[in-house]
């Protein structure tokens, strides 16, 4: 279970890697003498899924690198239906431009034979919208294709509150619950407590869909610039205090201007800690609000349908469904101009942890087990109304299991919505 969280979360899809990224921090435990621990691994795995059949491959990865709060992972994988793909990711490394700029690289290239997007091009469903809040869930296309993509997030961590001395945070735990080193968590005073940093985000994605009689293909780049703030206590798995995060993406359109889009998004967490039990080490509400604005959408009726133009892809615009947000349905099942989403969870870590006794499991290291109640509304829409926020919501319900192992949180969530009961696995809390 342990390294499938690890590895899996890798490549199941490269999109859900770039959601959101964290100021670099070195957790320890609070027995632990050395200052930095650098550690080398490589784990081989197989699964299966529906669309990629049955995968074996290998995974690995260095961490403590540089001062101890950087990271290299990879895997490469091949499966049954030819689907194969590799995957690199690097985590808050210290770029030689100062003290305080550090970078998350991502480069992935594969080719897979069932690849699925919702957008028009159905023959069955003519002159529809794929993707809208109404839409049909079976109006989407599919074939083989290949999806290449690359990132650079560069952050600066600004010298105020938390961050005044040093860009890298320490956090002491005992068994992964937080004992000392919260950067946040009380009031809401940005020159005082918390972190504060500017992000840049180059990006490049490329997609193709190689259907019987042609192949279609798709690409964006551009630049995604971001202001976080974050007074959370953990941020690896808060308890207390909230983060804000205000993102402006744009696709200057340098080799086709039709395809340039401007895309806002709001992204608003707030937690609440409901203290110890004898039972619970930790019990934490947890709850989000998230809006995004394709400002540049158009669009124009024809009479083959609706054409848009200045619209971002679903993976980078305003839509729904997948590893963050409404679960219970596809990845990017819902795409529109504008888009509105509210989360809650319920975090409890149990006091029994069965799996830390477990010798073979031994070197995952695995902190605690936290059991999870989730529920999610949202819905998306070609304009902003009153009505955006409370009419025509999809819902979701779940339960999820997580693990803090090697110090990262894995997740495992299971949703049920009206459209089904759909599972994912990822690396690091929902929010």
């Amino acid at each position: 279970m342990p390294c499938l969280f690890l590895f899996i979360a890798l490549f199941i899809t490269s999109s859900a890697l770039a959601e959101n990224s964290m100021a670099p921090g070195i957790v320890r435990d609070i027995n632990q003498i050395d200052e930095k621990k650098l550690t080398g691994f490589a784990i081989p795995y197989v699964f299966y899924s529906e669309s990629l059949a049955l995968t074996a491959g290998v995974g690995g990865g260095v961490t403590g690198l540089q001062k101890g709060q950087a990271g290299l992972y990879g895997t490469v994988f091949t499966s049954t239906n030819s689907s194969t793909a590799a995957y690199f990711l690097g985590t808050n490394l210290k770029l030689p431009l100062g003290e305080r700029i550090f970078a998350d690289p991502i480069l992935s290239a594969g080719w897979f034979a069932k690849e699925r997007d919702y957008i028009s091009g159905n023959p069955n469903f003519a002159n529809k919208q794929a993707a809208s809040n109404d839409s049909d869930p079976e109006d989407f296309i599919e074939s083989s294709g290949h999806d290449n993509w690359a990132e650079l997030k560069l952050k600066y961590i600004l010298p105020m509150g938390h961050s005044r001395e040093s860009a890298i945070s320490i956090y002491k735990v005992d068994r992964g619950v937080l004992e000392s080193g919260a950067t946040g968590g009380g009031e809401w005073q940005p020159l005082k407590n918390s972190i504060t940093f500017l992000q840049i985000k180059p990006f490049y994605r490329y997609r193709s869909f190689e259907f019987t009689s042609k192949e279609e293909a798709k690409s964006t780049n551009g630049v995604e610039f971001a202001v976080v703030h974050d007074n959370s206590d953990f941020p690896q798995n808060p308890s207390s205090g909230s983060s804000q995060r205000f993102k402006v993406a744009r696709d200057f359109g340098w080799f086709n201007s039709m395809h340039s889009w401007t895309v806002i998004k709001g992204d608003f967490s707030k937690y609440f800690s409901l203290g110890e039990t004898e039972k619970f080490r930790q019990r934490v509400v947890a709850l989000n609000l998230w809006v995004s604005d394709n400002i540049s959408s158009d669009s124009a009726n024809t009479p083959e349908g609706v054409v848009f133009s200045h619209r971002a892809p679903s993976y980078m615009g305003s839509s729904l469904g997948g590893f963050y947000r409404l679960r219970g349905y596809p990845q990017n099942r819902f795409s529109d101009k504008t888009a509105v989403y509210y989360g809650a969870e319920v975090r409890l870590i149990p006091d029994w942890n069965p799996l830390r006794s477990v010798s073979f499991l031994n070197f995952f290291d695995i902190d605690w087990i936290q059991l999870v109640g989730i529920l999610e509304a949202g819905r998306v829409d070609d304009s902003w109304s009153s009505e955006t926020f409370y009419s025509d919501l999809h819902w979701d319900a779940g339960i999820g299991i997580r693990l803090m192992t090697r110090k990262i949180v894995g997740r495992f969530d299971m949703a049920f919505s009206e459209e089904g009961v759909t599972s994912w696995v990822m690396v690091g809390q929902a929010f």
